[in-house]
């Protein structure tokens, strides 16, 4: 099992948000000449982290996320070239959580061999959306067979505001008791991620709290702080808040890195080369940033 520390996550396995949210088209129907477009947009990114190694950050620090539907050539590059990488397994765009591939999604992994199985779960404790015994039931099979193939499972917890309460107000007395709930729940169903991707948590007593429950019992789990598409400078307060938390790994910051430049590309206001470089450079940012 590889499990990086410290842990520098550039995710880019967004489906429908890439797909539909981003580029106007339409995920189910997508011609080739579209699949083809987006799929040249995830190379770059991936251009971007081989540059980033290049720089001199440690190939062992440095994991992607992708997907399989527009990065197949990317898993390839990523094994040739020995870097960390995961893959999502969840259906794009839903609200309650159930596999990508359906019934076949062991099949999928067998065939991509991440080194790190990611899900991605909108779980509110008291409004689950779905069917809350099959996600749990679908969840814990996911654990089970990372722990039968050494792989590490990564937890993408997402806690909507289904109160719609006043944002500030959710994020910082609310989300983290929520928070705290639903580890407690996964873990009573036998759920056990290797990292919990979560979004970046407002007060430092809050987040140590968290990684608290995650290790409880002396469980070999650690946080991975996400930057939910925000900018620089909020990305940076949450790093603040989790550098130095025992039980925070890294993180994981992707459309704050790749987004405004693919978009300069696609217009014509930047040249690829122009565009990869960005992406490098904040992400570069972030890295020295943690390490600061």
């Amino acid at each position: 099992m590889r499990t990086p520390s410290p842990f520098f996550m550039l995710p880019f396995d967004h489906r429908a948000g890439f797909a539909e949210k981003i580029l106007g088209f339409t995920l189910d129907t997508m011609s080739s000449a579209e699949i083809a477009e987006v799929s040249e947009y995830k190379k770059m990114v991936w251009e971007s982290a081989l540059k980033t190694i290049a720089s001199g950050v440690p190939k062992d620090n440095v994991v992607i996320l992708v997907d399989g539907l527009f990065g197949k050539e990317i898993i390839e590059s990523a094994r040739k070239h020995n870097v960390t990488f995961a893959t999502c397994i969840e259906k794009s765009g839903q609200d309650s959580f159930s596999f990508d591939a359906g019934e076949n999604w062991r099949a999928r992994l067998y065939e991509e061999n991440p080194d790190i199985v990611k899900t991605l779960v909108r779980w509110h404790p008291d409004h689950v959306v779905g069917d809350r015994k099959l996600q749990l039931e679908s969840l814990n099979a996911v654990s089970q067979w990372c722990i039968e193939h050494d792989k590490a499972f990564m937890f993408e917890l997402l806690i909507p505001n289904s109160e719609k309460k006043d944002n500030l107000f959710f994020e910082t007395e609310i989300r983290p008791q929520l928070m705290q709930r639903a580890v407690e729940e996964f873990h009573n169903m036998g759920i056990e991620p290797r990292y919990w991707k979560v979004e970046g948590i407002e007060r430092r007593e809050d987040l140590i709290t968290f990684c608290n429950a995650i290790r409880k019992g002396g469980r070999n789990a650690e946080a991975i702080i996400l930057g939910r598409n925000e900018g620089i400078q909020k990305v940076e307060q949450w790093l603040a808040v989790a550098k130095n938390v025992e039980g925070v790994a890294g993180f994981a910051v992707g459309r704050t890195v790749f987004l405004e430049p693919l978009l300069a590309f696609r217009s014509g206001k930047i040249s690829r080369a122009s565009a990869i470089k960005k992406m490098t450079d904040v992400f570069l940012h972030f890295i020295t940033y943690w390490r600061a």
